[in-house]
C-alpha cells in the first residue's frame, strides 16, 4: 500500500511504498525528534495521521485539538499529515 505525505508548509507531497517507509522519510526531512501518530489516526481506522517536529508540539496539539479535517488547515502545530493512496 502507498501513502502520501502532505506538508503544511506547502512543500510538494511525496508518496512512499508501505507504512514502514513513512517514518524514515519524515526523519530524513525533519530529524529524529519527529513524532508521528495520535488517537484516531490511520492505525485506528482514521482518515490520516498527523506528524510534528517534536513531542512538545504533539502533546500541545493533543490537548487543544480534536482531529477533524486535516493538519493543513492552519488549526494545528502539525507539520503535515499522512494519508493512504487509494488505487483506482
Amino acid at each position: 500500500m502507498k501513502y502520501e505525505i502532505l506538508f503544511a508548509n506547502g512543500d510538494r507531497s511525496i508518496e512512499v511504498e508501505g507504512w514502514l517507509n513513512v517514518a524514515p522519510s519524515l526523519r530524513a526531512k525533519y530529524g529524529y525528534d519527529v513524532v508521528l501518530g495520535h488517537d484516531f489516526d490511520l492505525s485506528e481506522g482514521g482518515d490520516c495521521t498527523f506528524f510534528w517536529s517534536n513531542q512538545e508540539d504533539a502533546e500541545e496539539d493533543h490537548q487543544g485539538i480534536t482531529f477533524r479535517g486535516n493538519a493543513l488547515d492552519g488549526g494545528s502545530r502539525a507539520l503535515g499529515e499522512v494519508r493512504r493512496v487509494v488505487s483506482e
